[in-house]
């Protein structure tokens, strides 16, 4: 005979805030949420963080990075400088955004990767910026 509570499940926490403001109490636009930022995230002064967002523990957020409203970073996620993410992502524990290319060819010229909305990045994932001067890695 099964006990008085049912057996708890896993979910995916949904993404940050809905795309479309709620109303609060008195009917009108509810105040944006500031970020929530682990105290042992390291977020540099020059990143941008959107309301809503959700640094997780032992994150690094790089200067001239941006994180989009309600996105959430996993614990340990890391990402670059000249990196952008979109609004709602969600990067999974040891996601990595943002590192230099690969290619043989690169020579430090100052190149981008950029995550749209909505975007999920899985567990040690990695996206690396372009190479070629001016590029992005969308």
């Amino acid at each position: 005979m099964p006990g008085p509570n049912p057996p708890a499940t896993l979910q995916d926490p949904q993404p940050g805030p809905q795309a479309s403001p709620q109303p609060g109490a008195n009917g009108r636009e509810a105040p944006p949420r500031p970020p929530a930022i682990h105290p042992t995230a390291i977020v540099h002064p020059d990143a941008t963080i959107g309301d809503g967002a959700s640094i997780g523990p032992y994150c690094i957020v790089e200067a001239g990075a941006s994180i989009g409203e309600g996105t959430v970073l996993d614990g340990h996620a890391w990402v670059y400088e000249r990196s952008a993410i979109g609004r709602d992502c969600r990067l999974f524990p040891g996601a990595v955004v943002g590192t230099p290319p690969q290619d043989l060819s690169y020579r430090g010229e100052p190149t981008r990767a950029v995550v749209g909305d909505g975007v999920r990045i899985h567990e040690y994932a990695t996206v690396h910026r372009a190479s070629g001067e001016g590029n992005e890695t969308v």
